[in-house]
């Protein structure tokens, strides 16, 4: 299945995101049970969020070109009511300034159902 996000940059902290486009990702089953299980672990640690760091090119994440290349890249995971549910981005930090792309938040529950109607 293939994700498209809108895309942002944050220059500083408390400065408003600017819209940068829209990023690209290809999602799979193993992605999917992935953020299942860390939402999981999230409620068994009663945790409200966390960020797992992942190599660029570890996922099939194509964001904007005006992005440029993008250092500490990963996935913030937002816990959920239940365990194995919550909603995700993708976060990360432009090589050239530093500043933060985030892109927009994903519920886990609905890519579920939309990976499920895919595969019958």
């Amino acid at each position: 299945m293939q994700l498209s996000l809108t895309t942002y940059h944050r220059s500083k902290p408390h400065h408003p995101p600017t819209e940068l486009g829209a990023s690209t990702f290809v999602f799979e089953q193993r992605e999917l049970r992935l953020l299942r299980r860390l939402s999981a672990r999230l409620h068994k640690l009663n945790q409200s969020e966390m960020t797992v760091l992942l190599e660029p090119d570890a996922i099939d994440l194509k964001a904007p070109t005006s992005c440029g290349a993008l250092r500490e890249c990963g996935i913030r995971l937002t816990c959920g009511d239940e365990p194995g549910t919550g909603s995700f981005n993708f976060v990360g930090r432009r090589e050239r300034d530093g500043g933060l792309v985030f892109t927009d938040r994903v519920s886990i529950g609905k890519l579920s159902t939309a990976s499920t109607a895919l595969q019958t």
